[in-house]
């Protein structure tokens, strides 16, 4: 074995033991101690006393069959690596900024951070294909375009380390605390050598990186009151999402207009204990999203979003449609159901 004990134990989190079984030999080659279990063996984790814990991208539907407060207090001070669409989920349940994605089918991305250019392996350029051209699925977090400095992004929550190619704000792999986003949802047996190696890397980097507990890791929002909201997108900032939080059963009710009308945006609403939206309208001035909370909803948690969304421009694959400003206005209002 290659002396690489920097690498620790580390445990692999999946149900398809195919599919992770390539990295699994490879990690043990570089001198790791591996360990796997399933997602339905979570009380056996702390029996392997994990430095990193690997989530594997098939365990998406799990986590949301599981409370938010106990998947919090299982992975509370773990440091984790979530793969994919399983990652994703994850991180979207523990309240994370990982847990919100756009996606693409490029394998290919630029690594922001050079030390895991350098070490413990080297990699020659920092324009990396992770895994072999396919139609596999793959995430990458958007920043919001907001600034960044030396790679962080601290003002959207997470750090970047390694955006697409054609897409600068978004993020395939990025880190919050504990938690980092690898969002390829390939079997591992389709990475390149230049893709574990990054992996190799990524590893030993997290692993000697001081501990972020869950906790301290998220992003604490700030809550819009129901009224009348106005903003701009452009091509540079194609997307505003408000906070809000919503206590009692009642009906949520979003009215969109803007300016130029055939300009077509999309409204999006997102709720607690779903990674998908609740709701979403797609079209020309004037829409409207019109939901009622119930008690299930409640129970899942208080916190909601709204988001006003150009796709026109700004994303990964689309060509601008020739708007340089949208001027729109929201009028957010919830009217609670008498008991």
């Amino acid at each position: 074995k290659k002396n690489m004990t920097q690498l620790g134990q580390i445990t692999f989190v999946s149900n398809q033991l195919n599919d992770v079984q390539s990295l699994y030999t490879d990690l043990e080659e570089h001198g790791a101690q591996v360990s796997l279990i399933s997602a339905q063996e979570l009380d056996l984790l702390a029996d392997t006393s994990p430095d990193i814990i690997i989530i594997g991208a098939d365990t998406k539907g799990i986590w949301q069959d599981m409370p938010s407060t106990e998947l919090s207090q299982l992975f509370e001070n773990h440091k984790l690596i979530g793969f994919g669409r399983g990652g994703e989920a994850l991180f979207f349940h523990l309240g994370l900024e990982l847990g919100s994605s756009m996606g693409s089918k490029n394998p290919q991305v630029i690594v922001e951070h050079s030390e895991l250019l350098c070490s413990p392996l080297s990699i020659s350029n920092n324009l990396v294909e992770v895994y072999q051209p396919s139609e596999a699925y793959v995430l990458g977090v958007f920043d919001g375009f907001n600034s960044k400095e030396n790679g962080s992004l601290a003002n959207s929550g997470f750090e970047g380390i390694a955006h697409f190619q054609r897409g600068h704000h978004h993020w395939p792999i990025a880190r919050q605390g504990n938690y980092v986003l690898w969002g390829f949802d390939s079997p591992t047996d389709q990475m390149t050598d230049a893709g574990r190696q990054l992996f190799v890397n990524l590893l030993a980097h997290h692993k000697a990186r001081p501990s972020v507990p869950l906790s301290q890791a998220r992003k604490q929002p700030e809550y819009i009151k129901p009224g009348l909201l106005s903003d701009d997108l452009t091509e540079r900032y194609n997307k505003s999402v408000w906070n809000f939080q919503v206590n009692q059963v009642g009906q949520i009710r979003a009215d969109l207009w803007w300016h130029p009308v055939d300009q077509e945006l999309a409204l999006v609403l997102n709720g607690p204990g779903q990674v998908g939206f609740y709701a979403r309208v797609d079209g020309t001035s004037p829409q409207v999203i019109v939901f009622d909370v119930e008690e299930k909803h409640l129970a899942r948690g208080t916190d909601w979003c709204i988001s006003v969304v150009c796709f026109g421009f700004g994303c990964i694959g689309c060509e601008e449609m020739g708007c340089d400003l949208i001027n729109f206005k929201l009028q957010l209002e919830f009217e609670r159901k008498n008991s």
